[in-house]
């Protein structure tokens, strides 16, 4: 048994739009491209849902001819398998074939990640006199946002506009894809982005950090793969984890050019709602900072940290950021709230690891099963280390 990349198509949509496709596993996975910019079919633009549902499956990994693989990445995929077989030891190691070939360089255009939200505008902060493109996905769009991908690509460009880069949008159904085989888009958002951006040849590809050095845990973008999914034409950078997300949002305050399209809305892709937790944790900042004119309605953040209740360690570790910001600045009463909500979390957290660890590995299932944690269903998800599952 294998899982096959294969049956490449290549399409003109609209104007000026190319579209590739290829059956995955037997399922249609496709990226559309300004046809302009368009490189030619490479494997790289359907490796990481191909690599993964291997991995899933315990299977080999077969690519068609027609989308060959950049040699060093191919060379380098078998210590990419284990470190992520480190984070979740239930996936397989399967054997790659494709057929090699260099990515053709496109000598000149520096590629990031953009949506305006804090890390990526940060990114594009400290690298703007290089970067050419700000590349732009639909397929970060949160459940709740009800504007069309067309939306935030228009926004988007109007940025772009005020600081003479261009847009490279990518639609694509790839996290559809993704979810659908039961696989985790945490673990394949990093890879596919990296993939995807390479595929297209530039000489940089800035994938903005998602965490800081303090937040680490095994995610789908992260510092120690990031690097790896390079291509001997492409040099992936990931970029801002040394800086905490309160210090990011500290250095965009200094800037009204980039602030004023901040966008980090939970529930859309173009406007900031000002209460959901996202707007919260950013307006706490600002607000402090004494910034007034940033894209958000004019509401009170201290109002809503009550309602801030973190379900994960990644999202507690963003109110640990915002109650050191606070205790630095010497705001005890703000401080104390937010030390209040993370002391609530890891007593939460605490309670449930000591219910799972005295009912055994049998009873997890039951657990699981009266909390509707649905993603432990999934075939690919990423495991912590330090709960030793």
């Amino acid at each position: 048994m294998m899982v096959e990349i294969s049956q490449l198509k290549v399409n003109e949509i609209g104007a000026g739009t190319k579209r590739f496709s290829a059956l995955v596993g037997g399922r249609e996975v496709w990226i559309e491209a300004p046809g302009a910019l368009a490189p030619a079919p490479r494997g790289e633009m359907f490796l990481a849902i191909g690599l993964f549902l291997a991995m899933a499956r315990r299977e080999d990994l077969v690519v068609d001819p027609a989308l060959p693989l950049c040699p060093e990445l191919t060379a380098r995929l078998p210590h990419i398998i284990a470190i992520i077989r480190q984070w979740n030891p239930e996936l397989g190691a399967p054997r790659i074939e494709a057929r090699q070939e260099p990515v053709a360089a496109q000598p000149g255009l520096v590629f990031t990640s953009f949506s305006g939200g804090v890390d990526s505008t940060y990114t594009f902060h400290r690298h703007r006199d290089s970067i050419t493109h700000l590349l732009v996905t639909n397929c970060f769009d949160e459940a709740g946002a009800t504007e069309p991908f067309e939306a935030l690509v228009k926004k988007v460009a109007a940025f772009a506009d005020e600081h003479a880069k261009a847009v490279l949008p990518i639609a694509t159904n790839a996290r559809r894809v993704c979810e659908a085989q039961g696989m985790s888009w945490d673990y394949l958002h990093g890879p596919f982005l990296c993939l995807t951006a390479a595929a297209f040849g530039p000489a940089q590809y800035f994938i903005p950090s998602s965490f800081s050095v303090r937040q680490l845990k095994p995610w789908g973008s992260h510092p120690l793969l990031d690097p790896m999914w390079s291509t001997a034409t492409t040099r992936i950078v990931h970029d801002g984890i040394e800086v905490p997300r309160t210090q990011k949002i500290r250095a965009l305050s200094r800037d009204p050019a980039l602030l004023r399209y901040l966008q980090v809305c939970w529930y859309s892709k173009i406007n900031n709602c000002g209460t959901c937790t996202k707007c919260t944790r950013t307006l706490l900042v600002l607000r402090e900072l004494g910034v007034t004119d940033a894209p958000f309605p004019d509401v009170d953040p201290t109002a809503r940290i009550d309602a801030m209740r973190p379900d994960s360690d990644i999202a507690a570790a963003y109110i640990w950021d915002l109650w050191r910001f606070f205790e630095d600045r010497g705001r005890a009463d703000i401080a104390a709230r937010l030390r209040k909500r993370l002391d609530r979390y890891l007593l939460k957290r605490n309670m449930n690891n000591l219910v799972k660890t005295v009912i055994g590995r049998r009873g997890k299932a039951v657990f699981h099963g009266l909390r509707k944690t649905g993603w432990r269903d999934k075939s690919v998800l990423i495991r912590d280390p330090d709960n030793f599952e």
